[in-house]
């Protein structure tokens, strides 16, 4: 954070956002971004947040499977941080189970979780909130894991 408190700025240019500077001002100032790529993708996302209807089914569906992760997560015998974004913290017992395991075991099945060990979180993974197939794969995956 700078002087001036906002955490945003950088190299002294901090300049306070008003609310009519919008989503899209935010995303260009945290990223830095100028480039065409950048400012299509940032149109693209600041018009999907005002399709409320497409809001409305993505917070429905992460509701729904981060729900059903947390279950069926927990009923594997893994720890999972309560949460109410799009993603989940799942944490491993350690021994042979550890997150740098589960890690490992995942990505050679096709997943990818993030580790947060930079976090403070050694056998921890951040799981965001998939499709129903990724969603499923993962926890089968996960179970197997847990029986090697």
């Amino acid at each position: 954070m700078t002087e001036t408190g906002d955490p945003l700025a950088t190299r002294g240019e901090a300049k306070p956002l008003s609310r009519s500077s919008g989503c899209s001002a935010c995303v260009r100032r945290a990223s830095g971004a100028a480039s065409p790529s950048a400012a299509a993708a940032i149109a693209a996302g600041a018009a999907a947040m005002r399709d409320r209807a497409h809001v409305a089914q993505a917070v429905e569906h992460n509701e729904v499977w981060r729900d059903w992760l947390t279950k069926e997560l927990t009923a594997l015998g893994l720890r999972v941080t309560p949460s109410v974004g799009n993603f989940i913290l799942v944490h491993f017992p350690g021994g042979k189970h550890t997150g740098e395991a589960a890690d490992a075991f995942l990505v050679g099945r096709g997943f990818i979780l993030r580790r947060v060990a930079a976090y403070g979180f050694p056998n921890a993974l951040r799981m965001s909130i998939g499709s129903e197939e990724a969603n499923r794969g993962a926890v089968a995956a996960l179970a197997e894991f847990l029986r090697s």
